[in-house]
């Protein structure tokens, strides 16, 4: 158990950790607590590990057993040039972690409080935890230049409430259960599956931007994202723009319009 200060802020952790020295046949890793401030960019910046080096009987280190890790961390405010928050409460319980996902279960829950973020990409790169939790966000940013949607947002930089997720890990898949970002640009609300292993998008994305320039879409705009993370598919219902308030204004003045005039087409066709 450690209490003290991480970081210049304060900091409660607990802290059970077993099998991780080497040679170990299983390792578990538990860490429950309280931080006051996380810099992720000193986590980023850290050497990384040496490479493993064959023995002199030519005979290399069989690799690390599948880590499982749980634990819950209250965070008050998370820094890092590109993505920054207030008061975070993440949960997790995860088996099979280790650098081939396949084999990942579990689940992770995440909630935070006011923040901004910009290039996501560059966090993820570094970061494969956090990569995990913010994937339908990186996603969002990734494919909001290929929505051809008048007046879209490019979410290149976003202000935010709040950040939420619910996901599911079975063999590598996670099932995005629930994830909403309540942001400057648009409330958008995420669904649907990744497969971290053979990078396989199934997600369906809707969200409300409230434009009040041009066309006001302030109804949910519904957008499926196929295909993988570094070449998505992105395709657009087409029913969620009909729906919105004065598109099916438009539509229906156009119905009534056509109607009209084909009532006086066949009225001069008849007319004696």
């Amino acid at each position: 158990k450690l209490k003290g200060r991480w970081n210049g802020a304060e900091a409660q952790l607990f802290i059970d950790a077993k099998g991780l020295s080497e040679g170990s046949a299983e390792r578990s890793l538990r860490v429950e607590g309280s931080l006051g401030e996380v810099d992720l960019a000193a986590f980023s910046s850290a050497p990384a590990p040496a490479p493993s080096v064959p023995s002199v009987t030519g005979v290399v280190s069989k690799p690390a057993p599948p880590l499982k890790s749980s634990g819950r961390l209250s965070i008050g405010r998370i820094k890092h040039p590109n993505f920054e928050t207030q008061k975070t409460e993440l949960a997790w319980d995860l088996r099979g972690l280790s650098k081939d996902l396949s084999g990942l279960d579990g689940s992770v829950k995440l909630r935070t409080g006011e923040g901004r973020f910009e290039n996501l990409g560059l966090l993820a790169s570094e970061n494969p935890i956090l990569k995990t939790a913010l994937l339908p966000f990186l996603i969002l940013q990734k494919v909001s230049g290929l929505v051809k949607i008048p007046l879209f947002p490019a979410f290149d930089r976003v202000s935010f409430k709040e950040i939420t997720g619910d996901y599911a890990f079975q063999k590598g898949v996670m099932a995005v259960k629930e994830s909403h970002l309540d942001g400057s640009e648009a409330y958008v609300a995420v669904t649907g599956t990744a497969d971290l292993t053979k990078d396989e998008l199934d997600l369906r994305l809707s969200t409300k931007l409230g434009t009040q320039v041009g066309l006001r879409l302030s109804g949910p705009v519904g957008i499926t994202v196929k295909g993988s993370l570094s070449d998505p598919k992105v395709s657009v219902d087409p029913l969620s723009i009909i729906k919105q308030p004065g598109v099916d204004k438009v539509i229906e003045g156009g119905k009534k319009m056509l109607e009209e005039g084909g009532k006086k087409l066949l009225e001069g066709l008849f007319k004696k």
